[in-house]
């Protein structure tokens, strides 16, 4: 079956957030994180809560409008206070990576998983997203193809504000 193609695909590399290993990884704060702060717990050490799994490399275009090519630019350089990245991924290149639930066909990749980079389709790194780190702010189903059922899926991308605590760390 066919089910159209990506316009300039790329690779990102995202990490998913590892729930359990994050409440077990908690200390003292259930589920991870600073019930005032609302963040990660961050640990004597330098370390904090924050478990994630193994990434995962997945095919996707960047969402193109006038002026994301400089925007990207600008946010990798730290020019661009406001930064975010919107990323179009094929349902099914998601399903041959077990992203997707099989039994109700909702999508694996949730808020708070975190983009670490974007590679060329040959697994060349284009740009990494380590300051600031990008983390995933909301998920859409996008696109109905020949056969009526969802096809695309579109994750928003943007950078976390720091918060007092974390600024005093």
């Amino acid at each position: 079956m066919y089910r159209g193609k990506l316009i300039k695909p790329v690779k990102a590399r995202i990490y998913t957030l590892d729930t359990a290993g994050t409440e077990a990884n908690g200390g003292d704060f259930p589920f991870g994180y600073d019930p005032v702060f609302k963040e990660k717990v961050k640990h004597e050490d330098g370390t904090n809560s924050r478990v994630e799994n193994a990434p995962v490399d997945l095919r996707c275009q960047v969402r193109g409008q006038i002026g994301d090519y400089a925007r990207l630019n600008m946010g990798g350089s730290g020019h661009h206070s406001e930064f975010d990245l919107v990323l179009i991924f094929y349902r099914y290149d998601l399903e041959q990576a077990g992203l997707i639930e099989l039994a109700n066909g909702e999508c694996r990749l949730r808020v708070n998983c975190r983009l670490d980079r974007i590679l060329s389709v040959y697994d060349e790194t284009l740009r990494v997203y380590d300051r600031p780190e990008l983390y995933c702010t909301e998920v859409q189903d996008r696109g109905i193809g020949f056969s009526s059922k969802i096809n695309l899926i579109q994750l928003r991308f943007a950078e976390r504000e720091s918060t007092t605590k974390e600024a005093l760390w």
